[in-house]
């Protein structure tokens, strides 16, 4: 077996179940070596409470990882081309793993901040580049629009599934931040290690991916991208998505912390709201269908109903949020009576602000 990884194959050389496989790798792998980085957008006070940071703390690891990819996106490309893509997966996958088994720890913050900002390099730097680069490479002609639509499809799929079971880890250990996130990142650190375990087996070298159709990088090829106008339109569009995409991820802290939603609940919503990015496999894929609708019409209807329940009324203890979210507003409001709160009215969100 090891013997034919040093051969170089093409996409037909390979059989259909193989190329089926190495979709499947590459794309849930796409969707689960960044988690680890992001752990805040769904487990935001639970992470906060296991490594004893502040609000501040939190963002600023975060930063650390977005700037540090932020300068790595360029030059992985670059690498892409110069590097094998089997070689770029399993070291990708694995360094991050260590990684994770690091963050596993729960270290201090400085050790944190070593861990990102090494996460921005082995995610963005080495591993980034090869995603595009591999589903090609495994397309025969007139495959790799259906491909990439798959892929993007598998990545939400598998974003959904580790997301729900990392909801479990920590519900079922919620008496111990630590423990439950500790379990959590070793969860993660393990499946990130098995995906490179796989890479390295299955993944071959394959004919003519560096260099050999003259396509690699240049200046010349940069400079006449930035020629384009839809490149800089897409790149704006992109740009101020991330401002949204940003906002959302404090969802999780504003349902527990101003609408008094229970852990469950919170954690629940943080990890079905990420099925917005299954919405990018139905504009990639042909033909468009019907479901383009229901996949981008259920995240959307969910996110409202984060952003639109009322704070509990006065008299109303937080914890009683299974009522809020399960009944009208004017039942609660008529609930709070018996807290002897009548002569209150319940706070606007602009109060509360």
């Amino acid at each position: 077996m090891f013997a034919s990884l040093k051969e170089e194959k093409r996409a037909a050389d390979l059989s259909r179940a193989r190329r089926i496989f190495l979709l499947v790798i590459i794309s849930m792998g796409s969707s689960i070596i960044y988690t680890p980085a992001y752990l805040k957008f769904v487990f935001y006070n639970e992470l906060m409470a296991a490594l004893h940071i502040t609000n501040e703390q939190v963002g600023t690891l975060l930063s650390a990882y977005a700037i540090t990819a932020t300068i790595c996106y360029l030059p992985s490309g670059i690498v892409a081309d110069k590097v094998r893509a089997r070689t770029l997966s399993w070291v990708g996958f694995a360094l991050t793993a260590l990684l994770t088994f690091v963050y596993a720890t729960l270290p201090s913050y400085n050790t944190l901040m070593f861990v990102f900002v090494g996460m921005g390099l082995t995610t963005i730097l080495i591993w980034w580049g090869i995603r595009f680069k591999v589903i090609r490479l495994i397309s025969g002609e007139g495959e790799y629009s259906r491909n990439i639509g798959l892929s993007y499809g598998l990545y939400g799929a598998a974003g959904l599934v580790v997301g729900l079971v990392n909801t479990f880890i920590v519900t079922k250990l919620a008496a111990s931040p630590e423990v439950g996130m500790r379990v959590l990142i070793i969860f993660l650190g393990i499946l990130i290690a098995v995906l490179a375990v796989l890479s390295f087996l299955f993944i071959p070298r394959f004919e003519g991916e560096i260099g050999g159709d003259g396509n690699g990088f240049s200046f010349k090829g940069v400079g006449k991208a930035l020629s384009m106008p839809v490149v800089w339109l897409s790149s704006a569009c992109m740009f101020f998505v991330y401002f949204y995409y940003t906002g959302v991820t404090y969802t999780t802290p504003y349902l527990k912390g101003a609408l008094g939603a229970s852990a469950t609940l919170v954690l629940l919503i943080g990890t079905i709201g990420h099925l917005r990015v299954i919405r990018h496999a139905s504009l990639l894929a042909t033909p468009r269908t019907r479901c383009d609708a229901v996949l981008v019409v259920i995240p959307c209807r969910i996110h409202c109903a984060t952003r639109s329940v009322p704070p509990a009324p006065p008299g109303v203890p937080r914890d009683h949020s299974a009522e809020i979210w399960r009944t009208p507003w004017r039942r609660v409001s008529n609930q709070s009576k018996n807290h002897n709160t009548a002569s209150q009215t319940a706070p606007t969100i602009n109060e509360i602000r």
